[in-house]
């Protein structure tokens, strides 16, 4: 009797030190900060592209122009 109540004690010390949750949770904060990170890349992006876009609009519009 005291030896299985040992052995499930052993089992559920070793259920609690598993790591499993905390892994679980720093994957989740890793996944948070990435995209976090692509939405900031993007917007600035987003920014420079549309600028680069109203540039070649305009040469277009100018090139038109001119025929």
């Amino acid at each position: 009797m005291i030896t299985r109540m040992i052995i499930r004690a052993n089992v559920l010390l070793h259920h609690f030190r598993s790591r499993k949750g905390q892994s679980l949770a720093e994957y989740a904060l890793i996944l948070s900060f990435v995209s976090v990170l692509s939405v900031a890349v993007m917007s600035i992006l987003g920014v420079h592209i549309r600028g680069m876009v109203s540039v070649i609009i305009s040469a277009l519009a100018v090139a038109q122009s001119t025929l």
